[in-house]
């Protein structure tokens, strides 16, 4: 795994591949990303590479989340899902989380989740 980014940065190719969507950025961020040791190298290096600002963007978002929950999987698309009707303030969250018998129940709704419909693990902010 590599340390340094700013030594990578340095060497790597100034033009990037296109990426016209999801299905063509995911299996490019996991590759470049699966050589980096810190999140936020990570981050670093898959924005370099995105050839748009929204592929930066995500590169960044995956690693913010990789970041917040160190032990989750990588190998999939996360999400943090917060935006409710009211807006996206933790006083506008209005969703509820509350154990019922041996388990959890999640009540509530989102409007709005950055890669969301392609995510494949998700983060929701909930009240208690």
């Amino acid at each position: 795994m590599r340390d340094d980014v700013v030594g990578y940065l340095l060497k790597a190719p100034a033009g990037a591949v296109e990426c016209v969507d999801v299905a063509a950025w995911w299996p490019r961020h996991r590759e470049l990303a699966a050589t980096w040791r810190n999140p936020m190298d990570r981050a670093i290096a898959g924005g370099f590479a995105a050839d748009r600002v929204g592929w930066a963007f995500a590169c960044g978002y995956q690693a913010a989340l990789h970041a917040l929950f160190p032990g989750a999987p990588d190998d999939r698309i996360a999400a943090l899902c917060v935006t409710e009707a009211d807006g996206n303030s933790p006083k506008a969250i209005r969703s509820t989380l509350r154990r019922e018998g041996a388990g959890w129940l999640l009540d509530g709704a989102k409007r709005w989740t950055t890669l969301g419909p392609q995510g494949a693990l998700f983060y929701v902010a909930a009240r208690d």
